[in-house]
């Protein structure tokens, strides 16, 4: 099984949260059991991560794939959601947090919390999440704790063996336990919350941290790491649509470069430092709604090992466009569904999309120059390490703005002898371009009878 790395979302280091503690904590346990654990205040991380979000944090801010919600209280109380993703891979602290999800309850209490025999007098109080419940007299001329005082935890159990009693307005707060382990007398202003003995709650932690650890890599194991790459001449279009996009995953891109085989091997060395299993290739003017990723990952599930590269909409062996897509240029859309199973073997890709299987270590063959056609290259390429390309069922919004008057310039048809000069002898070689006219009314017409096209007899 592969080790997949753990980043675990949480605020700056503070010894007067019992959450923070916990979090921490559950970091160097796994550092411990030999796993790259990290904590992160926000940021998208790499897709091959198991993020791990405390109950307060809602939604994927940091883009995972593999999603642990880690309930440290009662859901929403403190923010966050109250209903999880279905996918999402729920633990608690305790079982009454949140009912039928796994227990793992990481000690966050030190050793120095113990009864010392000192002699006591007075006592002390906290007010912590109780701040909305009215303050009794009996407190009126105590010492309160807080977070910034005792400034140490060792301080802090010093205190309680001092003190003859504590009076919580919160009573959910690790400091019970503590004030109980140094010997004071715990008063709930609100009524006590009964979660067992921590001792007897803490003694399973080793094998609830196994079964942790066990859970969450196999569902990583499990989960398409996705890594996204764009190449960008125009920042704010890219700003406007495809970032608008409901994705998950790293998005890197790159800006302006020498000529698009160049630039995406770039982007798919990033993707392979990621650790990405696939790659998602696609323009600045691409836009994905949410499930978009889900229906890939299921899509890719039905491709045969074989698969290098596959794509949203292309031509099928026969030259017919196949696919479900929209050009926002035009009303209709295509799909081809009433002649195509998917996913379908194709002959070639239009460039909106290109999904790469980063296991096979495919690259695109710089010497194609310019920034058309390498959704051909692509295929034969493929079809060249002996490996499949499709089209997927993934429907997806172009926001193009390219003019229906464009029509191959110089550098394409000599990119298409290129092409064809190496490959036509054993391969068909097409282009979703080819065959449209270079007049924008015909052009469109034409694309309208794509749309509408039945395979051939």
């Amino acid at each position: 099984m592969k080790n997949f790395p753990y980043v675990i979302m949480a605020p700056p280091y503070r010894n007067s949260s019992a959450g923070v503690r916990v979090l921490y904590k559950l970091r160097k346990c796994l550092e411990d059991r030999g796993y790259d654990a990290k904590i992160f205040q926000g940021g998208t991380v790499s897709p091959s991560s198991i993020v791990v979000y405390p109950e307060t944090v809602a939604g994927n801010p940091m883009k995972g794939s593999t999603v642990v919600r880690y309930v440290l209280n009662y859901p929403g109380l403190l923010g966050g959601d109250e209903v999880y993703d279905r996918d999402d891979i729920i633990f608690t602290y305790y079982k009454e947090y949140y009912v039928g999800a796994t227990v793992l309850t990481i000690p966050c209490i030190e050793d120095f919390f113990f009864n010392k025999g000192l002699p006591r007098s007075g006592g002390c109080y906290w007010v912590g999440k109780g701040d909305n419940i009215a303050k009794i007299p009996e407190t009126d001329s105590m010492v309160e704790i807080t977070k910034e005082w005792p400034e140490t935890r060792e301080e802090l159990a010093d205190l309680l063996n001092t003190k003859e009693v504590l009076y919580t307005y919160d009573d959910n707060t690790a400091l019970v336990v503590e004030a109980e382990k140094c010997g004071c007398k715990v008063v709930f202003i609100s009524g006590k919350k009964d979660f067992g003995n921590y001792d007897d709650v803490i003694k399973d932690f080793d094998s609830q941290l196994d079964n942790f650890i066990s859970i969450t890599q196999h569902a990583a194991e499990n989960k398409l790491g996705i890594s996204w790459g764009c190449l960008i001449n125009d920042q704010m279009r890219f700003d406007m649509v495809l970032r608008k996009s409901q994705i998950e995953g790293k998005l890197n891109y790159v800006q302006n470069p020498e000529s698009a085989t160049k630039g995406l091997n770039i982007l798919l060395d990033k993707a392979d430092e990621d650790g990405a299993d696939v790659c998602v290739l696609c323009h600045q003017d691409m836009h994905f709604r949410s499930g978009w990723v889900d229906q890939v990952r299921s899509q890719i599930k039905l491709l045969p090992d074989s698969w290098i590269v596959c794509g949203v909409i292309g031509k099928d062996a026969n030259g017919l466009i196949c696919g479900k897509f929209h050009d926002m240029r035009i009303p209709d859309h295509f799909d081809t569904s009433d002649i195509h199973t998917f996913p379908q073997p194709v002959c070639c890709f239009d460039e909106c999309v290109i999904i790469v299987n980063m296991k096979s270590g495919f690259r695109f063959d710089t010497s194609l120059e310019g920034f058309d056609l390498y959704g051909t290259l692509v295929v034969l390429q493929a079809w060249e390490m002996g490996g499949t390309a499709w089209v997927i069922d993934a429907f997806s919004e172009h926001y193009c703005m390219r003019k229906f008057s464009w029509h191959p310039d110089q550098l394409f048809i000599d990119n298409y002898k290129m092409l064809h000069d190496r490959f036509s002898k054993k391969w068909k070689v097409d282009s979703t371009a080819l065959g449209l006219s270079p007049d924008a009314k015909e052009r469109l017409e034409q694309i309208k009878e794509f749309m509408t096209s039945a395979a051939p007899e």
